[in-house]
């Protein structure tokens, strides 16, 4: 059992993380698209009622907050990762 929690865990982990950060942008999305079509309310209901009213500012600031949201849940993800993982290090391009 120290040998599978030592070894094969630590060793899952990257692919476990991969894993959950593309289940969470397929959910994202997935929601986003759903309110788009058959809700009546949220982010994406904005975006189609913004569109209809010819209000593009609408549009263009439901969009930046569905991003915003996007990138910070990316973010906690990230930092979730590096924080359970601290051996991993990030490589880095210099050019």
């Amino acid at each position: 059992m120290q040998r599978v929690s030592a070894i094969v865990l630590l060793a899952a982990l990257p692919s476990l993380f991969t894993g959950v950060r593309e289940g969470l942008a397929a959910a994202w999305q997935s929601l986003v698209i759903v309110e788009l079509f058959a809700s009546f309310d949220g982010l994406g209901y904005l975006m189609t009622w913004g569109r209809q009213l010819f209000q593009l500012e609408l549009v263009i600031v439901a969009m930046i907050v569905i991003a915003a949201i996007g990138l910070s849940l990316n973010a906690v993800l990230g930092y979730l990762e590096h924080f359970i993982q601290p051996w991993k290090t990030e490589a880095r391009h210099d050019r």
